[in-house]
Order: C-alpha cells, then sequence, then structure tokens
C-alpha cells in the first residue's frame, strides 16, 4: 500500500485557539502546518509558499476570508496556478453560508467548533483529489488534442470513411478513459 498523503497546511484564523486546536488536531494527518491571524498575512505567506490546503476563517477583522479568498483565487490566475483548495472555516454553518462560500470560491466548507473525524475526513478527500488533478497545462494539451481527434472524426464521417471513424473513436475512448 502506498503511503498517506500528508499535505502541507495553512490555518488562518484570528483567534489563537482556534488556530491552536485545529493545528494540534491536524498534526497527525499534515507534514507541515502553518497558522496566522490574518487574512493579509495568509496572503503574504500563500505567494511565497505552495499549501495543499488552506482552512481560512470567514469572519476576522481586517480581511475576511471572502476578501482573503479572493484575492488568492486572483493570484492564482494572474500567476497560472493551480487553485489551492482553500476550505471557508466558520461557526455559521447554515445552508445559506454553506452555499454562498461555494459560489464565492471556497472548495468546501468545514464548520466551528470542529471536530478531528472531519478534519481526517477533509484529508482523506484533499488525498484523492492531489492524486487525480491534473495540471492547467496538462488539461489545456488534452482539449486541444481531443478537438483535433473531434474535427478528424466529423471530417471521416463526412467522406464514410469506416476506417478512420474506427481509429479515431479509439483514439478518443482511449485517452479519454
Amino acid at each position: 500500500t502506498s503511503a498517506m498523503f500528508k499535505p502541507t497546511v495553512l490555518v488562518v484564523d484570528d483567534v489563537e485557539i482556534n488556530r491552536d486546536l485545529v493545528m494540534n488536531m491536524m498534526n497527525v494527518y499534515c507534514d507541515e502546518i502553518t497558522g496566522v491571524e490574518s487574512g493579509s498575512s495568509a496572503f503574504d505567506i500563500f505567494k511565497k509558499k505552495n499549501f495543499d490546503l488552506i482552512l481560512l476563517d470567514l469572519q476576522m477583522p481586517g480581511w475576511d476570508g471572502y476578501y482573503t479568498l479572493e484575492k488568492m483565487r486572483e493570484w492564482e490566475s494572474i500567476n497560472n496556478k493551480t487553485k489551492t483548495f482553500i476550505v471557508a472555516f466558520t461557526a455559521h454553518a447554515g445552508s445559506d453560508e454553506i452555499s454562498k462560500a461555494l459560489q464565492a470560491g471556497f472548495s468546501s466548507h468545514i464548520a466551528k467548533p470542529v471536530r478531528e473525524d472531519d478534519l481526517r475526513k477533509l484529508v482523506s478527500n484533499l488525498n484523492f483529489k492531489k492524486e487525480t488533478r491534473m495540471p492547467n497545462d496538462l488539461t489545456a494539451k488534452f482539449i486541444i488534442y481531443q478537438k483535433e481527434h473531434l474535427q478528424n472524426l466529423e471530417r471521416a464521417l463526412l467522406e464514410s470513411d469506416f476506417e478512420s471513424i474506427k481509429r479515431v473513436g479509439l483514439i478518443i475512448f482511449g485517452s479519454a478513459g
């Protein structure tokens, strides 16, 4: 069996005891954990270091979680980075708040007070996403590749070239998995 993926994690919460509790609970599941007290501090370290997972408190003085997320997603886009798995971390766990967080661009949501089992599931889910995620450049290459084959398939269909239809169809099927 392969070793479990151990992510690098950033915990962002303006309440020190919340940060410490989460960091302590996640210690067994993570390779490295960093804790910061503000959205602006989180953004500063985010630009310098790659994190697999960020737990981001929604309600903080200064930069709240939504503004911090907006800045992070903007920076990822400008710098052509793969989206980081960023989790909304809040005591408000109502369906409206969860929906708002997901629509804003959060990858997931976790409620406070957080339970160790919830964190374990989060890391386990992240492990699956990490293993199956394609880099942006590979995704773009795949799309271009498939478009070319679809054009070849269309041409073969118009010409009733059944041998080409079969060959191109198998290529498309094989690469799409």
